[in-house]
C-alpha cells in the first residue's frame, strides 16, 4: 500500500499567498527610533531583585504607564537594535514636596543620598549569554534628557514685607533627582542587535541584601509607590505593512 507523501507545495502556495494578499511582509523591515520601557515597584522594606520587562500592557494592573512591551521578555516578530540603556525613578501618584517635615522619612532626597538608589547591580543578558553587568544602576545609568535640580535643606531667603512688621526666615525643602544629561547616557559600543523572538533578561539585583526605601512618609507599597523603571533606547527594526 504506497505511503501518502505530503504536499511540498502547501509551504510554496501559503508564502505566495501572503506575499500578494497578507498584511505583512516579512521580506522587509522598516527602521523606526524607538524606546521599550519598564517600570517596577520598588518595595518599601526592599528587594532582592527587581525584574523588568518581564510583563506586557493588558496584563492584571499593568497598562502603558508601566511598560509597552509587545511580548515578555521578546520584542516579537520585530528586531531591535539597542543603542543606549538607562533608568528611572518616579512615584506613581505625586512626590508632595509640603511634607517634609525635617526628618530623613518625609523626603525623597534621603533615598537618592543614603538609601537604595546608591546600591545594586543591573544585569543584561540574551539568552543564556551575560551582556552587561552595571554596579550603582541609578548613578552610572541616568535619563538621557533633562536638567540636573538639587536642593539642600537650609536657609532659602529672607523676606522683608513692606511694612514695620519683621522678616521671616523660610528653609527649602531638600530634593534631588538623577542625574538627566543627554551627554551622561549609557552607550553600547558596539550596539547590540536583539532578533525577533530572541528572549533576553534585564534585572537589578541586591547582592548585599535588602535596602528598605527611607522615605517612608511620603510613599508607600499600596497608595504611592516608589516606581523604578529600565529604558531601552535604539531603532527598532518592523516588518512592511
Amino acid at each position: 500500500m504506497p505511503v501518502p507523501v505530503a504536499n511540498t507545495m502547501s509551504n510554496e502556495i501559503i508564502s505566495g499567498l501572503q506575499t500578494r494578499f497578507g498584511s505583512i511582509d516579512y521580506s522587509q523591515f522598516q527602521s523606526l527610533r524607538y524606546q521599550f520601557y519598564s517600570y517596577v515597584t520598588y518595595p518599601t522594606a526592599g528587594a532582592t531583585t527587581l525584574n523588568f520587562f518581564g510583563t506586557t500592557t493588558g496584563s492584571p494592573n499593568i497598562t502603558l504607564a508601566d511598560t509597552n512591551m509587545p511580548r515578555t521578555g521578546s520584542f516579537g516578530q520585530q528586531h531591535f537594535f539597542l543603542k543606549s540603556i538607562s533608568t528611572r525613578i518616579k512615584m506613581k501618584n505625586t512626590y508632595n514636596l509640603s511634607l517634609f517635615d525635617g526628618t530623613d522619612a518625609t523626603t525623597l532626597a534621603s533615598d537618592f543620598l543614603m538609601g537604595f538608589l546608591n546600591a545594586g547591580v543591573l544585569n543584561f543578558s540574551i539568552g543564556a549569554r551575560p551582556f552587561l553587568q552595571v554596579p550603582k544602576p541609578f548613578q552610572i545609568l541616568p535619563p538621557i534628557a533633562g536638567n540636573t535640580i538639587t536642593n539642600v535643606s537650609g536657609i532659602s531667603a529672607l523676606v522683608t514685607p513692606l511694612s514695620n512688621v519683621a522678616g521671616t526666615l523660610t528653609s527649602d525643602t531638600p530634593f534631588v533627582t538623577q542625574t538627566i544629561d543627554r551627554t551622561n547616557v549609557f552607550r553600547f559600543d558596539p550596539n547590540i542587535l536583539i532578533e525577533a523572538e530572541q528572549q533576553f533578561a534585564c534585572t537589578i539585583d541586591f547582592p548585599s541584601g535588602l535596602v528598605p526605601v527611607i522615605s517612608t512618609g511620603i510613599c508607600n507599597d499600596t497608595t504611592n509607590p516608589l516606581k523604578v523603571a529600565v529604558f531601552f533606547d535604539g531603532v527598532l527594526l518592523r516588518p512592511l505593512q
